[in-house]
Parts: structure tokens; sequence; C-alpha cells
């Protein structure tokens, strides 16, 4: 099934907001505007432990690195949109259902490669 010219629109738009918002959430931990370190909190020293800081930055750390990958996604996806690519699984490339991608608008296999490839059979 191809995408109609609504569905195109629909899930351009979605991903857009979705880059957006990714983008905002990366910036907010951005210590400064010039800087790309991170914003991790600080060790109090009255009552919060060393441990419990390092938990706390290691954290953000992984929620930043995650923020940048879902971006990254994102991207490649809006790039398969200026492809004419979008909507086509890049293993077989048979056309990825509309719900797959509602579900997941940065998606880029359809359901049974995506499985394959998280799940591949063991001998």
């Amino acid at each position: 099934m191809n995408l109609t010219e609504d569905q195109r629109s629909e899930l351009h738009t979605r991903l857009r907001d979705q880059a957006a918002e990714l983008a905002r959430r990366i910036d907010a931990m951005v210590h400064d505007g010039s800087s790309r370190e991170l914003t991790l909190p600080q060790h109090a020293g009255d009552g919060e432990s060393r441990a419990q800081t390092d938990v706390l930055n290691d954290e953000a750390i992984a929620q930043t690195e995650l923020n940048q990958q879902l971006l990254a996604d994102v991207n490649r996806a809006l790039q398969r949109f200026g492809q004419g690519r979008y909507g086509t699984c890049v293993v077989c490339e048979n056309p990825i259902p509309l719900e797959r991608l509602r579900a997941s608008p940065s998606a880029v296999c359809c359901l049974a490669c995506q499985t394959a490839l998280e799940h591949p059979r063991t001998l």
C-alpha cells in the first residue's frame, strides 16, 4: 500500500515536530548555548552521597545519548522523505504499513524485517 498525500503530510509533520522536541530536550541538558557540556547534578555534600550524584549523572548522560540517537533516526526518516523513499522497508523494499508508521514514524523496516533483525534465529 502506498501512502496518500494526506498520510505523507501527517507523518512528515509528526517527524518534524518530534525532531524539534528532541532538539529542545537535548538543548535543555546543555550547560549553555556555546558549550556542548551537559548540565549534571552537583554533589551537595550534605546528605547526598557521591554515589547518588554519580547515578544521576550517568542517567542524564544516558538520556541525552538516547535523545541524540532518536534525533538521528528522525533526521534519517526526514532524509528518506526528501529522497522519495519514506515508507519503504530498507530490507525487503516492501511498503511499511501505515499503522506501523503512525506508531513509529521513524521506522525504516517493516515489522517482519525489524523482528528478524532484532531476533535472529540461532542454530
